[in-house]
């Protein structure tokens, strides 16, 4: 799982795709602290804002501060959702009404057709922000110029 900066403002930036995250509220308690609460309550920490929940699997980018610098920014809820490649196939699957194999070909097509821009422009360097780049490409005409999705 790419649990990288880079990946999480990806994942930030893709408004459409944060729109699409999996349930979940936070409540304040006695004025003071605040706490998320998510379907299973089970929360594994791996340090710098990472977490992943153990019941459902969904991974998730928390605000903090590290060595004195924020290393990066959130949106109002505090949590960015961190796709999983298998989220991100789960998107596309849905939204084209096509089966897998039609999907994995669309995705090979595009890879191809990509190549230069994907990993000398774009410099994407995980399975996860390919599958990103797809999806935000097919489902919403939208490339990553290493620091925004912009309109093709």
């Amino acid at each position: 799982m790419d649990t990288t900066v880079k990946y999480v403002k990806m994942c930030e930036k893709a408004e459409e795709i944060q729109k699409r995250k999996p349930r979940m509220f936070t409540v304040t308690m006695n004025n003071l602290q605040r706490y998320s609460i998510f379907e299973s309550m089970k929360m594994n920490h791996f340090g710098k804002g990472i977490c992943c929940d153990g019941y459902s699997g969904n991974w998730w980018c928390i605000s903090r501060k590290y060595d004195g610098r924020t290393v990066w920014e959130v949106k109002e809820d505090g949590f960015i959702w961190l796709p999983r490649q298998d989220q991100l196939q789960e998107i596309r699957l849905k939204d084209s009404a096509k089966d897998f194999h039609y999907i994995l070909g669309e995705f090979a097509d595009w890879h191809e057709e990509n190549f230069v821009n994907i990993f000398s422009k774009q410099k994407l360097t995980s399975m996860e922000q390919l599958w990103l780049a797809f999806v935000m490409e097919k489902e919403y005409k939208k490339i990553w110029n290493r620091e925004e999705w912009i309109n093709e």
